[in-house]
């Protein structure tokens, strides 16, 4: 399965450009990875500061030949896709291999934030370590189980641009997925208004099947005497950082990622390491019930308080069932659970579909068939979570599919 197919939501595209530096690798990469890349910085603020009018992510012509012309720029460099607000996904065309580079949205003029340490869109050298120590462990765990990781160290790009003595580095994985569990959740939540209840009823099992997986891998996780973070007051521990992927034909996979945080019991005392695995425990469940943990930039105006609480308390129930189960783990689940959601929609054609769902993915070239396009009139929906008193407001995207031309 081609590397980007696997990815259930679909994202803006930017360019990779290459930048004085130096790579360090552990194993062979792509020739075009083997020079030190970061993100062309004409796209750092077209990710959140578009048009109003424009909705880049559009089912309709594919302009995957340069979907750079969607936003009027003409420029060469590596195509990719964003992730986050400092990383992005790229693919190695001739293996279908994703990579996934962290750190590389830092622009021209890097800003150093002093009073949190860090610099914006990227990182230092010693954050890229600690992640690649403890993805190592974590994959060693995960292994013993019978389980592929979904993310791989490969090696870094370090720059020559320090604060503090300490030099901005690029992490390069390689990825199986990429779509995060809030994202996910936020697609399938928009999908839902207006459905029948057949669909939440289906909606709400694949929820209770992810919070299943998660528990179990977030068990294996704390037996193993590791945390996901370090610090009781900022935890890594919450649906930002889950992933849903296309494992193959019949199953969707779920994992855990960002590890730059992460501790063990060489780090933490038998207590204080219990109290941090019991603070991620909490705050799983907390993250289920808010709304996007970090917009990341997939094409779509959003609001990023909707949430539809009465389908995320699935999931936490079956995170919690997940935990105290018993027995060897699976990140698996049969991937006729979200096939069956997608078949339900009506009267939404599949070409829709995939606009905003990588279901079919015919992503082209570098799986970018994205295009900027006018945006639909949309309206305001609100959603009132009756149990928590808690209104949210989204636009209806059930409908701005439904009249996509």
């Amino acid at each position: 399965m081609n590397g980007l197919s696997r990815l259930l939501v679909r994202r803006d595209p930017l360019l990779l450009v290459e930048h004085e530096g130096r790579i360090e690798t552990e194993t062979r990469l792509p020739d075009f990875l083997k020079k030190p890349l970061t993100a062309n910085p004409t796209f750092l603020d077209l990710k959140t500061n578009r048009p109003q009018e424009d909705l880049p992510i559009r089912q309709g012509q594919d302009v995957s030949s340069n979907p750079y012309e969607a936003y009027g720029i003409l420029e060469s460099g590596i195509p990719a896709v964003w992730s986050g607000y400092r990383s992005c996904l790229t693919l190695d065309e001739i293996t279908g291999r994703l990579f996934r580079l962290k750190g590389v949205s830092f622009g021209k003029n890097p800003i150093f934030d002093k009073r949190h340490d860090y610099v914006r869109g990227g990182q230092f050298s010693e954050n890229t370590e600690w992640e690649a120590f403890y993805s190592r462990k974590f994959n060693k765990i995960l292994r013993s189980e019978g389980i592929n990781p979904i993310m791989v160290y490969k090696g870094k790009y370090e720059f020559p641009i320090s604060f503090n003595h300490r030099n901005l580095t690029t992490s390069i994985f390689e990825v199986i997925g990429d779509t995060r569990l809030d994202e996910f959740f936020y697609i399938m939540e928009t999908l839902s208004i207006n459905m029948p209840s057949g669909f939440s009823y289906r909606l709400n099992q694949l929820y209770e099947d992810i919070g299943f997986v998660v528990g179990r891998l977030k068990k294996l996780m704390d037996r193993n005497n590791m945390s996901w973070s370090d610090n009781p007051q900022r935890s890594n521990a919450h649906i930002g950082n889950i992933v849903v992927y296309r494992h193959d034909t019949q199953y969707i996979g779920v994992g855990l990622v960002d590890f730059d945080s992460s501790s063990d019991s060489s780090e933490k005392s038998s207590d204080g390491l219990r109290e941090q695995q019991q603070v991620e425990f909490e705050s799983v469940q907390r993250s289920a019930l808010q709304g996007l943990i970090s917009p990341r930039p997939i094409g779509r105006n959003y609001d990023p308080y909707f949430v539809r609480q009465e389908h995320r308390i699935f999931f936490i129930e079956g995170f919690i069932r997940g935990y105290t189960a018993e027995g060897k783990v699976n990140n698996l689940i049969e991937s006729h659970r979200l096939e069956n959601l997608l078949d339900s929609l009506p009267n939404v054609s599949e070409e829709s579909k995939s606009a905003y769902l990588g279901r079919a993915s015919g992503l082209g070239r570098l799986g970018m068939n994205t295009v900027l396009g006018r945006r639909k009139s949309y309206q305001n929906t609100i959603v009132n979570d009756e149990k928590n008193k808690i209104p949210n407001r989204s636009m209806n995207f059930y409908n701005l599919i439904l009249n996509s031309p």
